[in-house]
């Protein structure tokens, strides 16, 4: 799978390392469909890695690796 996510969305927690080939972050993508417009009922699915999750996404030891490559 191939995303691009600007560098920008990080470090809002703090000094984020510079990105260079072959270093890995800890990475989840999940997809949340809200059903209406006040977000009221919604359903979660995890995208990457395949786990079944949905009840707490915030699991950072079930997270995939992220390789940046060239």
């Amino acid at each position: 799978m191939e995303m691009a996510i600007p560098y920008s969305n990080f470090g809002e927690l703090g000094k984020v390392v510079a990105i260079k080939p072959g270093n890995k972050w800890a990475f989840l993508a999940i997809r949340q469909d809200r059903n209406d417009a006040n977000g009221n009922r919604r359903s979660t699915s995890t995208l990457f890695p395949i786990y079944d999750i949905s009840k707490n996404v915030h699991q950072a030891n079930r997270f995939g690796l992220m390789e940046f490559v060239e």
